[in-house]
Formats: structure tokens, C-alpha cells, sequence
């Protein structure tokens, strides 16, 4: 048992957290794999500003195809509409496991920009470090003008049920202007900024070895990347805030030990892996 004393300051650790008022009518839970996918196709449909999807994958299946004809539609329809996808780059770069390693994703994304001229989307590949084995891009998301979907999942067969087979994720949909402008914001400087980000939608992409050094520079200066917000919102009201795990004592880890040391009744842990 925690002392009074030692709960209270974890309790005052939450309460001096920045937060974002988050309207409780602009909170939807979807329950179904199926829903999230009709989601992702009727947010896309009517983004009218910015798509930005954050994904480990994009995958060349049906899923994906599915996905990405209907983001050049939507390019198409509006060529004002930005639109940016963000994937791990050597995920992209390898053949899936007993297949043709010169069918890659980011070979699909080169052939549908080559489509595709005069409407063009950005697909970006983010190596979080030099090599797949030693960490992937986990940094999952996807947001549509003032609205957030937050989700695990990355885009597939599997992912979006598909061919009678589905991986069950969580999907929350938060209708928040300025939680939307925050991710997209930290998209935009904290990760498109950097050099050693390469687009993944063109013929000709460095070797992992040319960047090398481009990439450790990255990853080290990801380890002081956080959310910029102003704490809007009260300790008394409904709020949302976005938050960056990397490196070890990480904010992420540090808000997960408070909340389970200000546990009083009940605390449930949801995790595909422990």
C-alpha cells in the first residue's frame, strides 16, 4: 500500500499534466474491425484540409490498394487536399516473408505515383533506426482536417478484415481541433523536418548506408521530441492529452506509473504483449 503522501503526488503529477478540452459528444468508440475501415474510407472521402496517416505498414493487398485508390480519388477530387502517409522505411524496402523481394511496398507507391501524374501523394518512410531488427516506426495514427483517429493498426488484409481474417485493434475517433493541429504539427516538425526522411513514392531512394548517419542523428533528437501544447483545459472537465514514448524514463512511461500508483478501485490493462 501506498502512503496518503506518496498517491498525492502521483495524483499532482496527472493534475500538472497539459491537457486539451475534449468535448465528450466528439468521442466515438467503434467496436468492430469492419467499422474502422468504413471510417478510414468515409473520413478520406470528405477530408477537406490535410489526410497525415501514420502507419508500420501500408501493405500492397487488397486492403491497401483499397486505401490508397481511394486517397487519389479524394487527391483527385481536391488538389488542394494535402495528404501525406508515413511508414517505417525498411518495411517498405523488403518483400514480405516468402515472397519476391522485388515486390515491396514502396515499389507499389512508385508505380501508383507513376499513375497517377498530376495528383501527387507523399509517402514518406521513417527509419527510427539504421536497421528493421533494432526498431520500427510504432508511432500509429491517422488524422483528417479536425478530427483524430487513434488506432494501433497498420493497413492491410489483416487489419481491415479482409478475406475472412481480422486483427482486432483499438479504434477511438476524437473530434478535436486542437489535438488535431498538435499531432499534425509534430508530424511536421519533428519528423518531415529531418534529412534523413525519404519519400518512398520515387524511383530512385538511398541506400540504408548513405543515410547511416542521417538516421542515428535522428533517432538521437527524437529522444527530446514532444507534443507543444498549452495546458486549455481543467482538471474538472473531459481532456485529452497526446503524449511521445521513446527512451528510457520517457514521459509516456513516467504518466503510465502515475496513473497505476493513483489507482484506488480498479485498473485494467489492455496489451497484446507483457
Amino acid at each position: 500500500m501506498l502512503s496518503k503522501l506518496k498517491k498525492v503526488k502521483h495524483q499532482q503529477y496527472l493534475e500538472q499534466l497539459a491537457k486539451l478540452p475534449q468535448p465528450a459528444a466528439g468521442v466515438v468508440t467503434l467496436y468492430q474491425t469492419e467499422s474502422f475501415r468504413k471510417a478510414l474510407l468515409d473520413k478520406i472521402a470528405n477530408a477537406q484540409r490535410y489526410i497525415y496517416i501514420t502507419a508500420l505498414y501500408f501493405e500492397h493487398d487488397d486492403a491497401g490498394r483499397d486505401i490508397l485508390n481511394a486517397l487519389y480519388q479524394a487527391k483527385m477530387a481536391r488538389l488542394e487536399l494535402d495528404i501525406k502517409i508515413m511508414v517505417d522505411w525498411h518495411r517498405a524496402q523488403r518483400g514480405r516473408i516468402g515472397e519476391d523481394a522485388s515486390a515491396t511496398n514502396a515499389d507499389w507507391y512508385y508505380q501508383m505515383a507513376v499513375a497517377h501524374p498530376g495528383s501527387s501523394i507523399a509517402i514518406f518512410g521513417i527509419p527510427v533506426n539504421t536497421r528493421e531488427a533494432l526498431g520500427v516506426l510504432h508511432l500509429k495514427g491517422f488524422i483528417f482536417d479536425d478530427t483524430v483517429i487513434y488506432s494501433g493498426a497498420s493497413i492491410n488484409d489483416v487489419y481491415l478484415q479482409q478475406h475472412q481474417r481480422y486483427r482486432y485493434d483499438r479504434y477511438h475517433i476524437l473530434n478535436n481541433t486542437q489535438l488535431a493541429a498538435t499531432m499534425k504539427s509534430f508530424i511536421d516538425q519533428s519528423l518531415l523536418s529531418s534529412p534523413a526522411i525519404q519519400r518512398l513514392d520515387q524511383a530512385h531512394r538511398p541506400r540504408n548506408t548513405q543515410i547511416k548517419s542521417l538516421i542515428k542523428q535522428f533517432r538521437h533528437s527524437l529522444k527530446s521530441c514532444h507534443y507543444q501544447l498549452q495546458n486549455n483545459a481543467t482538471n474538472e472537465e473531459l481532456a485529452v492529452t497526446p503524449l511521445i514514448g521513446l527512451g528510457k524514463k520517457n514521459k509516456l512511461n513516467k504518466t503510465i506509473m502515475h496513473l497505476m500508483n493513483s489507482t484506488e478501485k480498479k485498473m485494467t490493462i489492455c496489451t497484446p504483449y507483457y
